[in-house]
């Protein structure tokens, strides 16, 4: 007799098998889900001015926008593709700003890196966990993170690299010639990128012929392989259009063929190699350890002898050519060119673990595996923690590139505008111009075109940083006349200005001392607590050097900040233009930026003029100021 309910179904949760392959799949989505989640919480939004005078990064940035090669040899398929997605991405990503599309190519290289990662390691264990734990532990280290999120090509060289091995060992299980035609195109696009990558080759080439040592006698083979290897090499035409067209970005100057083979050979490279042994002397192994973790990086090199003979002769060349190379003196940049014997290491590692659990009886695999994943989560979570505040390039307050470049703009120079400046002012400019499309019309000016511009040879306006204006004397010349433009900037007259286009908002008609008439002033926009006055001066007569002191009034008293007086003082056009030097009739600006108190209600000013050192004041005006006074250009 049967029991009663003994045919109803029982309910289970079903179980996802560890060796799925359709969880394995998955789980893969979920990681680079996962990956490029963090990736964006932490991507480079802007840039440091000292990041901008030179280095890797303002490089690429620089070739990807303009659609020119980075430094030699050019990296040229690397930087035509940058080029083509930072024109995507800006036409599809508007929310976000050009220095984040450009850090989102170095982003889309670390998630295929980790997508070939994870396929390698599944060839290595069927335990898609262990696969998917280990590429998620690669994915938070400090140096993947760190050029998963800002502008270098190195995620690329990783991707590669991996390419390689994925290859490899997939031809060790099917014998099949197309693994071996991926690795030779693959080959030829290292050549056309980071050439570093072929490291790997000797490696490559003991695997295979450990396996199939007839393989250099198949002449088809390496014939079609030859012609795979070399096709990428074409997209070196495009260093050599790039480099006629433009052989001021080179560094090298154009000499016809000459300058083409002296980029490619990295002549400025290689000047760069001391060929000693001090390039990194302990640090090396060092920072390799603390950087996978001490247990995690040897254990998985030990590991790697577990991933059978040919797998060995793969990994272990590869990783002993990577050490001796960084050991070349070469300016320290070793570290970031060996990025890809991490995770060739982390194979090894996965080698480990799945071996050990294959020791375990069946019945105790599952507990076994569940406690290796909650070591391997705790693992990632410490390494995530640990690196998460050096890694984070994002809203980080010393980014002040973008304010110093948009401060100098915002004085609103005019139209086609040339602008003169200290190298890291011009540098910031450059890249708000170029990069973010900001002002394209205005440009930086060298010395070279200061000096032409004064000499009558270059018709634009031309603007001098204050910062830069006693430079420019010193170094370019004095134009005919200053004219002090906002805030930042004065600009060089080759004729004196003798009226206004208009006239000021607050017109004063005051002489404060003879000689010297206050036409009025504008009042300026400007941040909260923040006053800025543009005052108009016209000079009847030769005059004497004077400084001037501006100071704001509430209800008729001074206003003060922090036990200080709120006012600035300085001689005409931010130093750059002394009474001295005026002619009579001349009309002069000259700007005053002056910090107030909280909530401090300016109705009235004060212009005094006095000389350093010398007995007291020699006169003033004091006007009052209505509660609404607008600017105009004049």
């Amino acid at each position: 007799m049967q029991a009663i309910g003994a045919t109803t179904k029982q309910f289970r949760i079903p179980a996802v098998s560890c060796t799925s392959r359709r969880a394995a799949r998955w789980a893969g989505l979920l990681l680079l889900l996962l990956a490029g989640a963090l990736y964006l919480l932490t991507l480079d939004d802007g840039l440091r001015v000292g990041e901008l005078l030179g280095g890797d990064l303002i490089t690429h940035q620089y070739a990807q926008v303009l659609g020119r090669p980075a430094n030699a040899p050019g990296y040229p398929v690397y930087s035509m593709l940058g080029w083509l997605w930072f024109r995507i991405g800006r036409a599809v990503l508007p929310f976000f700003n050009p220095t984040q599309v450009l850090s989102l190519f170095s982003t889309l290289w670390a998630l295929a890196s980790l997508a070939v990662l994870y396929m390698v390691l599944l060839e290595i264990t069927d335990r898609w966990p262990l696969a998917w734990l280990t590429a998620g532990f690669y994915a938070v280290t400090y140096f993947f993170w760190y050029y998963a999120v800002t502008t270098e090509q190195y995620a690329s060289a990783v991707f590669q690299t991996l390419l390689f091995v994925l290859w490899a060992f997939r031809w060790q299980k099917s014998r099949a010639d197309r693994y071996l035609l991926y690795s030779a195109l693959n080959a030829g696009f290292a050549l056309s990128n980071l050439i570093t990558v072929l490291f790997i080759v000797p490696g490559l080439l003991l695997f295979y012929l450990s396996q199939e040592p007839g393989l250099l006698r198949r002449r088809r083979l390496l014939a079609q392989a030859a012609v795979l290897a070399i096709l990428p090499l074409t997209s070196y035409l495009f260093v050599y259009w790039a480099g006629r067209a433009h052989p001021d970005w080179s560094g090298i100057a154009w000499r016809g063929g000459r300058w083409f083979w002296e980029f490619l050979s990295t002549q400025q490279g290689r000047s760069e190699l001391t060929w000693s042994f001090g390039g990194a002397p302990l640090d090396y192994p060092w920072l390799f350890l603390a950087e996978l973790t001490p247990g995690v990086g040897l254990a998985g090199l030990a590991g790697i002898l577990l991933l059978g003979k040919p797998r060995a002769l793969l990994i272990y060349p590869t990783l002993i050519i990577y050490l001796l190379f960084s050991y070349i003196d070469r300016f320290g940049n070793w570290y970031q060119v060996v990025m890809p014997i991490y995770p060739l290491v982390l194979l090894g590692f996965a080698g480990l673990l799945d071996a050990l659990l294959r020791r375990f009886p069946p019945a105790k695999r599952a507990p076994a595996l569940w406690l290796t994943s909650a070591g391997m989560i705790a693992l990632i979570a410490l390494r995530l923690a640990a690196n998460y505040p050096h890694v984070d390039q994002s809203r980080r307050p010393d980014d002040d590139a973008i304010p110093l470049a948009r401060a100098l703009l915002a004085d609103a120079p005019a139209r086609g505008a040339l602008i003169y400046g200290t190298t890291e002012e011009m540098a910031a400019v450059q890249y708000l111009t170029t990069v973010w499309g900001e002002r394209p019309d205005v440009a930086p000016a060298n010395t070279y075109q200061a000096r032409q511009w004064l000499a009558g040879g270059d018709p634009r306006p031309l603007y001098v940083t204050i910062g830069a204006a006693a430079l420019f004397q010193q170094e370019i010349g004095q134009p005919a006349a200053w004219w002090s433009a906002g805030a930042h900037l004065v600009e060089a007259l080759r004729q004196p200005r003798w009226e206004l286009t208009q006239p000021p908002t607050v017109p004063a008609g005051c002489f404060p001392v003879p000689g010297l008439e206050l036409i009025g002033l504008d009042i300026l926009p400007a941040e909260k607590d923040i006053f800025h006055a543009a005052l108009y001066w016209r000079a009847h007569q030769p005059l004497a050097d004077m400084t001037v002191s501006v100071r704001p009034l509430q209800a008729g008293g001074y206003l003060w900040l922090e036990g200080t007086l709120a006012a600035q003082d300085h001689p005409p056009a931010w130093n750059a233009y002394p009474f001295s030097r005026w002619r009579a009739g001349e009309v002069v600006r000259d700007d005053y930026v002056i910090r107030l108190p909280a909530g401090a209600q300016v109705d009235g000013l004060e212009v005094l003029l006095y000389q350093p050192g010398g007995a007291g004041e020699l006169g003033k005006c004091r006007l009052n100021l209505p509660r609404q006074a607008s600017a105009g250009p004049r």
